[in-house]
C-alpha cells in the first residue's frame, strides 16, 4: 500500500477520485464536485481549513480508498476531521468496493492511513453512517466510536397508489385538504419541480430569505448570516457533473414564493435537504407539506430509489420516513488542549440536554436574533 498527499482539488486528485467513485458507494456529499465547490466557497474561508486529502493505492498504484479530511481551528484547538462542515449530511471515505467487506485488508489500510495524518489536537469524525448503501461501515470496528444522531429515508414505492397507501392517513388526508383549500383561491398556484432550470436564482435567493427568517423565530443559528454559505447554495448546480444535480423547486401563488426546496440527485437518491416556506398568512394552508408530497410523487415518476431526509430526527421526518440510519462520532484529545476543548463539547452536550437551561438559552439568542433582524 502507498500513500499520497493532496493539499488543494487538483486535476491530479480528480483523476484518482473519478476512478475510485466508479468503484466504490457513497453518497452525494463524498463527490469531487460536491467537496470541490465547498472547500471553494466555504472551506477556504468560513472555515480556513486546510485540506489533507488522503490516497490509498494499492501495490498496483489503483486508487482504493480517498479520506477527505483538513485541519481548522476553533478557539486555538487544531481540529482534523471532514472536509464539508455543514453542507454534509454523512461523513465517510470513499472506498472500493472490493475493499470494504474485507476486515482484515481495512484493518491495515486504516493503520497505514492514520500513519500520515498532520499534528491535531483533536480528531473528530462525526455523522459517520452506520451503511452506505447496503455495506456496513468497516471503520466502525476499528475505533471507538459512540451513535450521536439519526438519519431518515424512505424506499420509494413504485407507484403512487403504493404510496398512498403507505402514507399515514392523517398525513395525506391534511395535505389533499390543504391543497384544496389552496386552490379555492382566487388566484394561481403552480408547483414547479424543475425551477433550477428556469429562475436564474431568484428562488434559491427567497429560500435563502425564508430560511433566515425562520432560523431567528425559532432560535436556530443562522448559517445564512455567511455570505459564504449562501455562495455555495447559490452556485452549487453549477458545477456539479456525471449523474448528480441540484434540484430545485418552488410553490407559487400569483408569483409569491409560498415554499422552497433546495436538494439533490444522485445514483436513483433524492436528498430532502433544505425546505423553507412562508411564515406569514399562507402558513395556514401546509405550503411546504404540499411541496414535499409533489416531490415524493415525483419521485415515483421518475423511478427513483430512496427519498432520504439525512440527518435529523426532526417529527415530521417519521411522518413520511420507514427507514433510518445511525450515525456516529469520534471524538478523540491528542493534547492537553484538545483534552480541554473536548471536556467543553461535553459539557455544552450537556446544557443542550437540559430542557430548561438549554430552552432559556435559546430565549435570549433569539431574541437576539430577532432584533438583528428586525
Amino acid at each position: 500500500m502507498k500513500i499520497k498527499i493532496y493539499k488543494e482539488f487538483n486535476s491530479e486528485l480528480e483523476i484518482y477520485w473519478n476512478k475510485i467513485e466508479k468503484s466504490s458507494n457513497y453518497f452525494i456529499f463524498q463527490k469531487f464536485d460536491w467537496l470541490k465547490t465547498w472547500q471553494r466557497y466555504i472551506g477556504n474561508h468560513s472555515y480556513k481549513i486546510s485540506p489533507h486529502i488522503i490516497v490509498l493505492f494499492d501495490d498496483n498504484l489503483s486508487p482504493k480508498i480517498i479520506f477527505p479530511l483538513g485541519t481548522y481551528h476553533k478557539l486555538g484547538v487544531k481540529i482534523f476531521t471532514f472536509l464539508g462542515g455543514n453542507q454534509s449530511d454523512y461523513n465517510y471515505p470513499l472506498i472500493d468496493r472490493e475493499w470494504v467487506n474485507n476486515q482484515k485488508l481495512v484493518m491495515n489500510a486504516w493503520e497505514v492511513i492514520s500513519n500520515h495524518f498532520p499534528d491535531f489536537d483533536v480528531l473528530h469524525f462525526e455523522k459517520f453512517p452506520e451503511n452506505i448503501l447496503n455495506d456496513f461501515n468497516p471503520f466502525l470496528k476499528i475505533l471507538n466510536f459512540r451513535i450521536h444522531d439519526k438519519a431518515y429515508f424512505s424506499k420509494i414505492p413504485k407507484t403512487i397508489e403504493d404510496f398512498e397507501k403507505k402514507l399515514r392517513s392523517k398525513v395525506r388526508t391534511d395535505t389533499n385538504r390543504q391543497l384544496r383549500r389552496l386552490n379555492a383561491l382566487s388566484g394561481v398556484l403552480k408547483i414547479d419541480l424543475n425551477n433550477i432550470l428556469t429562475d436564474d436564482k431568484v428562488g434559491i435567493k427567497e429560500m435563502i430569505k425564508q430560511k433566515r427568517k425562520k432560523y431567528a423565530l425559532t432560535n436556530v443559528p443562522d448559517i445564512f448570516k455567511d455570505n459564504d454559505v449562501k455562495d455555495f447554495y447559490l452556485n452549487l448546480h453549477k458545477n456539479l457533473t456525471g449523474n448528480a444535480s441540484v434540484h430545485f423547486s418552488v410553490l407559487k401563488f400569483d408569483n409569491h414564493f409560498l415554499s422552497t426546496h433546495w436538494g439533490a440527485i444522485h445514483n436513483g437518491r433524492f436528498y430532502f435537504l433544505m425546505p423553507s416556506y412562508e411564515s406569514g398568512k399562507f402558513a395556514v394552508y401546509s405550503p411546504g407539506k404540499i411541496l414535499l408530497y409533489n416531490l415524493m410523487t415525483n419521485a415515483i415518476k421518475n423511478k427513483l430509489e430512496i427519498f432520504d431526509f439525512t440527518i435529523g430526527g426532526e417529527q415530521y421526518k417519521k411522518d413520511w420516513c420507514d427507514n433510518k440510519i445511525d450515525l456516529y462520532e469520534y471524538l478523540k484529545a491528542k493534547s492537553f488542549k484538545g483534552f480541554v476543548y473536548v471536556i467543553i463539547i461535553k459539557l455544552k452536550r450537556k446544557i443542550r440536554n437540559n430542557s430548561f437551561i438549554f430552552n432559556n438559552i435559546k430565549k435570549i439568542y433569539g431574541l437576539i436574533s430577532y432584533l438583528k433582524w428586525k
